[in-house]
């Protein structure tokens, strides 16, 4: 079938420019507000841990009292990715290490056998006392030992 009209190319304006305008690169001022503002917040990130993790012991007690809930263990494992997220926005690497490890447990946990009770709550329990301590990282020698031995019974038990 032959073309009635030869095709036509055209380019459509780019006014995004004139609607957003040029913004002014920020002052110094905005840096030294926004330092102070991330330095008061940073005095609640232990807070907002401690919170985090009295929902992760709460919800780690409904899979205690339910191992077979489906909802719990649910429940569980969304408590543990929130820690996760927090304790990496507030600079507790170690602690979302071993929330990672949980989490992982309680997915592995979904399709293989039923999660054991002692290995679940050492992990609850590790994390709580990172938090309550202030173990941020990996230098503290106990808890990346205890990190990695959490880790390791992981491995074992979802190779099963």
């Amino acid at each position: 079938m032959a073309r009635q009209k030869p095709i036509e190319i055209f380019m459509p304006p780019n006014v995004l420019k004139t609607k957003v305008g040029t913004m002014a690169p920020p002052d110094e001022g905005t840096f030294r507000a926004a330092d102070k503002a991330l330095a008061e917040a940073k005095q609640d990130f232990a807070k907002w841990l401690d919170e985090d993790a009295e929902r992760l012991a709460s919800a780690r007690e409904d899979v205690n009292a339910q191992p077979a809930s489906a909802d719990a263990r649910l429940k569980l494992a969304r408590c543990a990715q929130a820690l996760k997220a927090q304790a990496l926005n507030c600079d507790f690497p170690i602690v979302a290490r071993v929330a990672q490890s949980l989490i992982v447990l309680l997915d592995k946990g979904r399709t293989a056998k039923a999660i054991t009770a002692k290995l679940l709550n050492a992990h609850v329990d590790a994390i709580r006392l990172m938090i309550r301590d202030g173990i941020k990282d990996g230098a503290n020698p106990v808890s990346k030992a205890l990190a990695l031995e959490l880790e390791d019974k992981v491995a074992a038990w979802t190779a099963d």
